[in-house]
């Protein structure tokens, strides 16, 4: 596993890519050619992006087979299943099965982050630690 280490991107340096029907902030990783600025090496290959749709849009992310992919929705509501009808709202938080893509629509606009990056080798899943030592 890589030693955490702290960036510091203020919101100016962050490219975002304008849509018809909203926006998409890369941080990590890259979403239509736009690379965002944090790096964070090849141990977990994050992609990190701050997406907003207007109401009655959709979009679909690429994603890497064998990654974990997640979202969570910060305002409004999104659908995150192709074939289903229930919304997602603001402080959920979806874990997606493994897959070549992610696709979401809204009905009334919703903004949302979506992350994914490799499992570290050894892993079950993601890896929190804790201790009471002070």
């Amino acid at each position: 596993m890589s030693t955490p280490v702290y960036r510091d991107v203020k919101g100016a340096h962050v490219p975002g890519v304008e849509l018809e029907g909203g926006k998409v902030k890369v941080l990590a990783g890259e979403f239509q050619g736009i690379e965002g600025p944090v790096k964070a090496g090849k141990d977990v290959d994050p992609t990190y992006m701050d997406v907003t749709l207007l109401p009655e849009d959709e979009l679909r992310f690429p994603t890497k087979r064998g990654y974990t992919a997640l979202a969570y929705v910060i305002e409004g509501k999104a659908i995150f299943d192709p074939r289903g009808k229930a919304a997602i709202g603001e402080g959920n938080l979806v874990v997606f099965e493994d897959g070549d893509e992610i696709g979401v629509r809204t009905e009334s606009g919703a903004r949302f982050i979506i992350l994914t990056g490799e499992t570290p080798k050894g892993a079950g899943g993601v890896v929190w630690t804790h201790s009471n030592e002070h």
